[in-house]
């Protein structure tokens, strides 16, 4: 008997674009001949709590307490206000008036607002897109068991049980659930519980943060007994269509935790031919709910890093080492869901994909005449030569986001980031002559890091900003599988402990607190505020939206858009 599959992107996430994650996995059971399909439940959910009569529910059904009658005394006529106007807001995110800034702040400010709404009913819990917060829980496993059954906090106790509902009709064989981020746990676990507890469906989760993981699964037995059957370790491709194809036994799969008289861990994925990687499959995906005027496809042509070394990442953890697709199939790939969705935009979404590799992808575009627009993530290479960068715009590339990290010289050997420091700056003004805008990525904090050295990366960002269009920063953390992790002491820190389901440890730095560090962290932003003004690119992050108003204007005027003036 064939066996029929559902798989789900559980809430909280940004819901500006569909993940790849779900419809990787739904491509490469179609391809096996299984009956399988995928469902976003994250951009559902936003479009459900964002209306008119959902809100005026939540302040019918709000928690009466001093903190919410403080909120909601202080801002009551813009609450109303934030009702009546939720709707338009929200059509102003799918609509071409997101590309009228005025507007679309205005849209982000009532979301922001209406949020805080939903966010009163399950007082203390806190919405917003991408975050979902609460101050009575931790990470920890036990916190996340008592939150994801508390029916007085835990919104999605009750809004799961629709899913549950089509899973018993369509009488779903398995259900996979793809849990990339922390925010997350509690939504995805909550609705792993209420699928095991009232459907017969064998009940699968895995993704980025749960191989980084895996050992809570190893060390707490009772999540087999009240969330899932198995987990999912490494790239989901390479175990879910034998673990479909064997629910009755899969003690011999690799990749999968499952539990029998005891947790059983089997690893040693294969690393698999990448040939056998079908694309993506979005069919049963209703763009128009998502909140963004025009359609972004993510696509991923390589698995693992190809540098692999920087001391404070593990995001390659659970990979093989680097191996990518052939030319043909990676530009294969982008025409044919360039024609199946009518999509012209796309996010290339690997760690970073070598310099030789996209001059050949990008003469691929070219030749076969692709009219596509892209972005991609990449180190700061010399070999990103100006004529390079040219091809790349000249094939569609409108936005490179770079991994600069930190200036100090003596930092960045720190962090094994093996790029010539003296090059960046030319790589970087070729790139802005091209055309390309400069998105990049800051640290600040890391372990043994001065003040004078984060000044130094102050300096830079200030000074080159005419080539440096935009950034995302953070404080240091100390990823659990990274080189520091390994070797704190050498890095003069001490690693504390972290939650079960906390893919970081908490650290104490012999050279500067915590809060010193997020003192810097602000510094840096207001710094960079008050010498260059507050830009547009500033609000309306995420780097999806950033690269539909690159595409959209152009470089230069977004770049001299600025808030208030």
């Amino acid at each position: 008997m064939k066996k029929k599959c559902l798989l789900l992107f559980p809430p909280l996430a940004h819901p500006a674009q569909p993940y790849l994650s779900v419809p990787l996995l739904v491509g490469q059971l179609k391809k096996a001949g299984i009956e399988a399909y995928g469902k976003d439940l994250n951009v559902e959910f936003f479009n459900d709590i964002l209306t008119k009569e959902y809100l005026e529910e939540c302040i019918h059904n709000r928690k009466i307490n001093s903190k919410t009658d403080s909120f909601f005394n202080k801002f009551e006529p813009e609450i109303y206000e934030t009702v009546k106007n939720v709707e338009n807001a929200v059509n102003t995110y799918k609509s071409d008036d997101f590309y009228i800034p005025e507007k679309l702040i205005s849209a982000i400010s009532t979301i922001s607002t209406a949020l805080k709404i939903v966010s009163l009913r399950y007082f203390p819990t806190e919405i917003s897109f991408g975050s979902y917060v609460n101050p009575k829980y931790s990470l920890s496993y036990e916190d996340v068991k008592a939150f994801c059954l508390d029916k007085d906090d835990n919104i999605f106790l009750n809004y799961f049980e629709k899913i549950i509902n089509e899973i018993n009709k369509n009488k779903i064989d398995f259900v996979a659930i793809s849990i990339p981020y922390t925010t997350q746990v509690v939504p995805a676990l909550t609705l792993a519980y209420l699928i095991k507890q009232n459907t017969k469906a064998h009940i699968n989760i895995g993704g980025n943060l749960i191989s980084r993981i895996a050992d809570t699964f190893c060390e707490n037995q009772e999540l087999f007994d009240l969330f899932v059957d198995t987990v999912t370790i490494g790239d989901g491709e390479y175990s879910i269509v034998d673990l479909v194809k064997n629910l009755d036994d899969y003690s011999n799969i690799p990749g999968i935790i499952y539990k029998k008289e005891t947790i059983f861990k089997n690893t040693n994925n294969p690393i698999m031919d990448l040939k056998e990687l079908a694309p993506p499959d979005y069919a049963g995906y209703d763009f128009k709910k998502y909140f963004s005027p025009e359609i972004i496809i993510t696509l991923q042509f390589s698995k693992g890093c190809y540098y692999g070394k920087c001391s404070f990442c593990d995001f390659f953890y659970g990979k093989p080492s680097f191996v990518h697709k052939s030319i043909k199939q990676i530009v294969d790939e982008i025409e044919q869901i360039q024609k199946k969705y009518n999509v012209d935009k796309f996010e290339f979404a690997d760690e970073a994909i070598p310099p030789s590799l996209m001059k050949k992808i990008a003469e691929e575009i070219i030749s076969r005449n692709l009219n596509i627009k892209y972005f991609v993530m990449a180190r700061t290479e010399k070999d990103f030569t100006k004529e390079l960068l040219e091809l790349l715009y000249n094939s569609g590339i409108r936005m490179m986001n770079w991994g600069i990290e930190a200036a100090s010289e003596r930092i960045l050997k720190l962090m094994n980031k093996g790029v010539d420091t003296n090059d960046r700056l030319r790589l970087l003004k070729d790139s802005n002559n091209t055309g390309i805008w400069n998105h990049t990525y800051v640290i600040i904090g890391f372990p043994t890091e001065t003040e004078e050295e984060i000044k130094e990366t102050i300096d830079f960002y200030t000074h080159n900003r005419e080539i440096i269009h935009s950034f995302n920063s953070q404080t240091f953390v100390t990823n659990k599988h990274s080189t520091i992790k390994k070797s704190a002491e050498a890095f003069c820190i001490k690693v504390e402990g972290n939650k079960n389901f906390q893919p970081n440890y908490a650290y104490k730095d012999k050279i500067m607190s915590a809060a010193d560090k997020t003192e810097f962290h602000k510094k840096f932003k207001k710094t960079y505020i008050e010498s260059c003004g507050l830009g547009l690119w500033q609000v309306i992050l995420p780097d999806e939206y950033l690269f539909l108003y690159v595409n959209r204007f152009g470089k230069e005027k977004l770049e001299n858009y600025k808030i208030g003036k």
